[in-house]
């Protein structure tokens, strides 16, 4: 799943990327953070947060606060 949700965001940033008449986007980040059926307070960030923090740091050569 997490595989699935970090190739989808690539070919959606790619597709607005490439369309000069789109002057801006959000990403809808639902559940960033991965957790265990049983586990609440384990708030690791899933591998479309790291996939969007290193999309972000090859466009802008620095990282997102």
């Amino acid at each position: 799943m997490e595989e699935y949700q970090v190739e989808f965001l690539r070919h959606y940033l790619d597709a607005v990327t490439n369309r000069p008449f789109v002057a801006g986007m959000h990403v809808w980040a639902f559940a960033v953070f991965k957790t265990g059926q049983n586990v609440i307070r384990d708030r690791r960030p899933k591998m479309a947060a790291h996939f969007l923090r290193s999309r972000r740091i090859k466009n802008d050569g620095k990282a997102m606060n």
